[in-house]
């Protein structure tokens, strides 16, 4: 079969060009992938996954661990990031009595880190706020949480609690007490109407942020819908009904899936069933904007992967919603489906790519596959790690990644040899490449044959690289790709720098030669 895989990806030119990660659930390994089903690159570490991992711009790995508090499905404790090398450059552990942090993650703009947590309240707590004692078991209900985390302090600086924006139908004398179907903007705390494992209310099982929008979007799985939430509150606004630039503080902007939720509708209109991995595509893929989501089909009996226009007005950033009617849309603007074949009842994802396709991870088979847009199987791979049965893939991602650093920074007054990992993967296997780097930044870059673009402003740096590329200080800058499309380079400074160089970036980024057909990514290191 592995055999079959690879020449169908060698012979389909469809394909996305990129590297994929992915941290198989049962193993303490994560990969780097190509689409020749190649893996380029391995980080070990020291703890079963958290479930999702994800690559950062410079070229580091963001994972959640397990540290194994809970045997609740998604359960973690804690986050990590992790150099090239797998060295832990920063940790940070949410597990203790009160709160365990599950599932996935988001790193914003800014470096700090949004995290998916359990909160355990007592079940005194939880039937005070009005949860029917005939839904809960055990000592503690487990509402779900969002933290932002600032790495450099290692402290919260924002966070939204599920309990702060419910309502409920069936005691009139406790807290929340409303009418369910006149506030969509609140979650009806006995929603399921059942009894949760651990207390686990929401099972929240993914998070995504929009930049533009300043909006979280989180995909409960209990429940049946994703939901939008209001980042620009302050902590305390996010408690509230009031405030942020939605005006509605931490209210629900936006819900969609299950319209039973809050009494409009019934099975009948359900959209979703079970889902994970809902957000938005991103800027430069088509659809940018939409919402997409890996819709398991829980008791629908098939997966399918859909792609949604949510009502939302381009210059208020208001969603559309009629009083005593369900959010739309009423439908998909594009979806993926191949019952009898197509199934994943748990984990699993989807990520729109650059040229159109979509990349998908059946994740309880541990497949992944791309898609054309007319649903065209054009890539497919098997995860071969893990025992037999269980070889489990939460989500993965593909990046236009291709060039890493063991060293972001370094002292001018010390000076710095520093690694440069290019990996191209092995349809460049055997390719000459030339390595060069610019102190001028990356934008609008330098036109290349064939319609390829060099992320680096050509300046004196660059023209020096590219007359001298054996000067001493530029090792192995230029040579030939391995079998598996890499190779490593090093800066060398050989000592201490002038002064003139402290606030200083170097970028780096190389490129194929004869012929030039490839360009990769760059990478920036700062002088201090």
């Amino acid at each position: 079969m592995l055999t079959t895989i690879l020449l169908a990806t060698l012979l389909n030119p469809q394909t996305q060009e990129g590297l994929i990660v992915f941290s198989p659930t049962s193993t303490t390994d994560a990969h780097l992938l190509d689409n020749d089903g190649t893996i380029l690159h391995t980080w070990s570490t020291a703890y079963m996954p958290g479930q999702a991992c994800y690559l950062l711009p410079d070229g580091d790995l963001m994972r959640t661990i397990d540290l194994g508090a809970s045997i609740i499905g998604g359960a973690g404790g804690g986050v990590q990031r992790l150099a090239w090398d797998g060295t832990v450059e920063w940790e940070y552990i949410y597990s203790d009595s009160f709160h365990l942090q599950h599932h996935d993650i988001e790193v914003l703009p800014n470096g700090n880190v949004l995290m998916i947590a359990w909160d355990y309240i007592t079940r005194a707590n939880a039937a005070n706020a009005g949860r029917s004692g005939a839904y809960m078991s055990g000592t503690y209900f487990a509402p779900d949480t969002v933290i932002e985390v600032d790495p450099s302090t290692n402290t919260i600086v924002w966070q939204w609690k599920a309990m702060d924006h419910v309502v409920q139908d069936l005691f009139p004398s406790r807290a929340n007490y409303g009418v369910v179907g006149d506030h969509a903007e609140l979650l009806d705390l006995n929603y399921p109407a059942t009894v949760p494992m651990q207390g686990d209310w929401l099972h929240i099982n993914g998070i995504d942020y929009n930049p533009s929008l300043d909006q979280i979007m989180l995909s409960l799985h209990n429940s049946n819908e994703i939901i939008v939430i209001d980042h620009s509150t302050t902590m305390a606004e996010a408690a509230t009904h009031t405030g942020g630039l939605s005006g509605r503080g931490g209210d629900l902007l936006y819900r969609w899936g299950n319209p039973a939720a809050y009494d409009h509708g019934t099975t009948a209109d359900q959209m979703l069933f079970g889902q994970h991995d809902a957000q938005w595509i991103v800027d430069g893929s088509p659809g940018a904007g939409n919402i997409l989501v890996f819709n398991n089909g829980n008791g629908r009996g098939y997966s399918s992967v859909d792609e949604l226009e949510a009502p939302i007005d381009p210059l208020t950033h208001e969603y559309a919603y009629s009083t005593g009617a369900a959010y739309g849309p009423p439908s998909l603007l594009w979806t993926y489906s191949d019952p009898g074949t197509f199934y994943s009842s748990f984990i699993s994802g989807a990520q729109r790519q650059p040229n159109g396709n979509t990349l998908i991870c059946e994740g309880d088979d541990g497949r992944l596959f791309e898609v054309d847009p007319g649903g065209t199987l054009v890539w497919d791979y098997f995860n071969p790690y893990g025992s037999a049965g269980h070889n489990e893939v939460f989500k993965v991602q593909r990046y236009q990644h291709f060039l890493w650093t063991g060293e972001h920074e370094f002292q001018a007054s010390t000076g710095s040899r520093v690694p440069l990992h290019l990996q191209a993967g092995r349809a460049h296997a055997g390719s000459n490449y030339l390595l060069l780097a610019t102190t001028s930044g990356l934008y609008p870059g330098y036109g290349l044959p064939g319609g390829l673009t060099l992320p680096l402003n050509v300046d004196w740096l660059t023209t020096y690289i590219y007359n001298n590329p054996t000067d001493p200080h530029f090792i192995d800058f230029t040579g030939t790709l391995d079998a598996n499309g890499a190779a490593m380079a090093i800066l060398d400074t050989q000592g201490a720098l002038g002064t003139s160089w402290v606030g200083r970036t170097l970028d780096f980024a190389f490129i194929t030669m004869s012929p030039v057909d490839f360009a990769s990514t760059a990478i920036s290191v700062e002088i201090k």
